[in-house]
């Protein structure tokens, strides 16, 4: 025990003379929680400590693996660096689902997580690292930070400002996860984006439709006669299709090609449209 000691002040003292006369500091589990109560350095590998003693990897970069890609690392989105130990990330989950986060080692056995595969919402939850903790995020639009300076997870809901466009005349047909976006330009107010849209095939008229979000069918939407005005450049291009079988009126295009799309709301509350084609 005395050798083991020994070693362990050893490895501390070589920390912290490589740190020069940076400010001490230590991180200790307490229940798996890492608290912060001297700093060893400033260098840019932090040391964790762990119950068994054996430092926690730390990285450069931090990935995001889960049922979003199926799993695979390959495909593992990388975080975004916002400073030298904290990365975010950003993304919309159409149902309950579940992830990891791995190190740039690109390990299973290191990935990190929340203790007893909590469902995630708003708040902040201590990360744990076994290689078994995947966590399980509430369906909605997240923005996620990860803080490996003070091993939490902070959780924050975002607010959808996109309009989304469905429908079997477009790439993503009716699955509202795989609708296209149109995005809020800040300064002016309108959703913009670029649509390929198809009119008919085997027989079938193709429709469309808008959507206030992209992981179910409400509480948003919007049919034709819920616009104050729908026009397109050149004109004739958009028009109302027949009701269908729930008596809900969708639109349909006279041409297929791409199309700018642009989408504003009038005082009215409801939806003014601009189809141009490219």
């Amino acid at each position: 025990m005395k050798m083991i000691a020994r070693i362990s002040l050893v490895l501390i003292l070589c920390v912290a003379a490589i740190a020069g006369n940076a400010q001490e500091k230590m991180y200790i589990f307490k229940d798996g929680l890492i608290q912060s109560e001297k700093k060893i350095s400033d260098i840019d590998s932090i040391v964790f400590i762990q119950p068994n003693n054996e430092p926690l990897l730390t990285y450069n970069d931090v990935y995001v693996v889960g049922d979003f890609n199926q799993w695979d690392l390959e495909g593992a989105t990388k975080m975004t660096k916002q400073s030298n130990r904290v990365f975010e990330f950003t993304y919309s989950y159409t149902a309950e689902a579940s992830l990891l986060f791995i190190g740039d080692d690109f390990e299973w056995t290191n990935g990190f997580g929340v203790k007893n595969n909590y469902v995630v919402g708003e708040g902040e939850y201590v990360l744990y690292s076994d290689g078994h903790l995947a966590l399980r995020i509430q369906k909605g639009n997240w923005h996620l930070v990860v803080d490996l300076e003070k091993n939490t997870l902070i959780v924050t809901e975002l607010e959808d400002t996109n309009i989304y466009v469905v429908g079997d005349a477009t790439p993503g047909g009716w699955d509202p996860r795989m609708s296209t976006p149109l995005v809020k330009d800040i300064e002016s107010g309108i959703n913009e984006g670029t649509v390929d849209f198809i009119t008919s095939q085997d027989g079938m008229q193709y429709t469309f439709r808008f959507l206030g979000q992209n992981i179910d069918w409400g509480p948003v939407s919007w049919f034709y006669d819920d616009c104050y005005s729908v026009e397109s450049i050149p004109s004739g291009l958009v028009e109302a299709a027949p009701a269908n079988e729930y008596g809900e009126i969708n639109f349909r295009v006279t041409e297929e090609g791409e199309y700018k799309v642009e989408a504003s709301m009038h005082t009215s509350g409801k939806l003014m449209l601009v189809f141009t084609k490219l």
